[in-house]
């Protein structure tokens, strides 16, 4: 396959099975393809991923490269990071990936400038990929850089380690989502009393009023004592991450939709199709081929995604 032809394969299948892209495919281009072709393609534009990313990984390391960067970088004014991990239907089983992004938000409030990444590795092992990621962006010379997530303890250790001033923000639908379950366990799912308890609560949440809300939590324990102990612990162990009415005045995003997305978009629209089942190498270059042009789905150019100076 030509370049061009290796391209436009990979755009195909990285959004749809390997033996569904055949037949569009074919619609599209003089000629026919085999879905292991397509997968080829898939697998041969991964491989330059990876290469490009074992590249970055080293310059990031790389007091010279960190030196250059500060002089000549252009330090953004905010930048926002996300972490999560999702499963993915294995030869043997079920097992998780773990995700990336940074990105900037628009006058809008659009998010933009997305840069996405993936592996199968553990999360210690996905460390320098983060930092990498972080440092290509400019995450750490910042004026300001929020880390939202949904509150795994990893996510948190990682990003004070390589972030230490980031400002740690829990994703506020996560943490609401705490709150729903505690009123559907307590009143029934959908009813109105749950409705009422639910909407009260959130209001706490939302305007900071952690204090109210834990009472409101141990109040309701005797009808809800599995929701309600999760919230408590939940809500104690990210208590310095709550302040929603602060994250606001800064005119901050409280959301991480954009990581919600990005779990969705590889993992459940792509790797978790009816009947696939992945080898570890499979799902991994997959994975990370769709990441990458999901980074850039305007202009996919996966051979220019990763340029290290």
């Amino acid at each position: 396959m030509s370049a061009a032809v290796k391209q436009v394969a990979t755009l195909f299948g990285v959004q749809a099975g390997f033996a569904t892209s055949s037949t569009p495919l074919a619609q599209v281009l003089p000629l026919t393809l085999s879905p292991n072709s397509i997968r080829a393609a898939c697998q041969e534009v991964a491989e330059e991923v990876l290469r490009q990313e074992s590249d970055l990984i080293s310059a990031s390391q790389s007091l010279q490269h960190q030196t250059a960067t500060q002089r000549h970088l252009t330090a953004p004014q905010c930048v926002y990071g996300s972490l999560d991990g999702f499963q993915a239907p294995f030869d043997d089983g079920w097992h998780e990936l773990k995700a990336g992004v940074f990105w900037t938000v628009d006058d809008k409030g659009h998010a933009t400038n997305k840069h996405y990444f993936v592996d199968t590795v553990s999360a210690d092992a996905f460390a320098p990929m983060v930092w990498a990621k972080g440092w290509q962006y400019g995450a750490d010379l910042a004026e300001r850089l929020i880390f939202s997530a949904d509150g795994s303890v990893w996510i948190w250790r990682m990003a004070q380690t390589l972030f230490p001033n980031a400002i740690q923000s829990v994703d506020w639908y996560h943490a609401s989502a705490y709150l729903a379950k505690i009123a559907a366990e307590a009143f029934g799912e959908g009813t109105p009393l749950a409705k009422t308890w639910y909407d009260q609560q959130a209001t706490r949440l939302y305007e900071g009023h952690l204090a109210a809300l834990m009472r409101a939590c141990r109040a309701i324990h005797a009808q809800a004592p599995i929701a309600s102990d999760a919230a408590r612990r939940y809500f104690a162990n990210n208590r310095t991450r709550l302040p929603y009415p602060k994250y606001r005045a800064l005119g901050l995003q409280i959301g991480s939709g954009v990581m919600e997305s990005a779990c969705k978009q590889i993992g459940l629209l792509r790797l978790k199709l009816p009947g696939a089942r992945w080898s570890k190498v499979g799902a991994r270059k997959l994975a990370k081929a769709r990441a990458a042009f999901l980074s850039d789905k305007a202009n996919f150019a996966p051979f220019s995604l990763l340029q290290v100076a």
